[in-house]
């Protein structure tokens, strides 16, 4: 039979196993909206707000469903206006579908918050 202390132990890898699958996503940028920030097929590793609390700030690359169709999803910087509401922007505005096209966003929309940036190998 296992100890307590081993069965402690599988558990505590079970949902550390748990929490990385559901908490971290890793997506490909694609487009020249982000740059030079994020360049198109970079990789991002996010991490998913609506599971770990988070506070949206000014600046964040945030992940979250395009407001205008939610077949995709897009990769901008957030403005927060206040505590609700949020503008999207892209690094590049003239090649960015943002804020300036579909609006301000309610924060709880967002999906995720790009928290390491992989770039690609050229």
């Amino acid at each position: 039979m296992f100890s307590k202390k081993v069965m402690l132990w599988i558990s505590t890898l079970i949902s550390i196993s748990a929490v990385k699958l559901y908490a971290f996503n890793i997506l490909k940028v694609s487009g020249n909206s982000m740059e030079p920030t994020l360049r198109d097929g970079d990789y991002v590793v996010t991490l998913k707000i609506k599971l770990i609390p988070f506070r949206s700030r000014s600046g964040d690359i945030v992940v979250l469903k395009d407001p205008r169709t939610s077949k995709r999803q897009i990769i901008k910087r957030l403005v927060v206006v206040d505590r609700n509401y949020g503008v999207l922007v892209g690094d590049q505005p003239g090649q960015s579908t943002d804020s300036r096209i579909f609006g301000s966003i309610k924060l709880e929309m967002l999906d995720s918050k790009v928290i390491k940036i992989l770039r690609r190998l050229s």
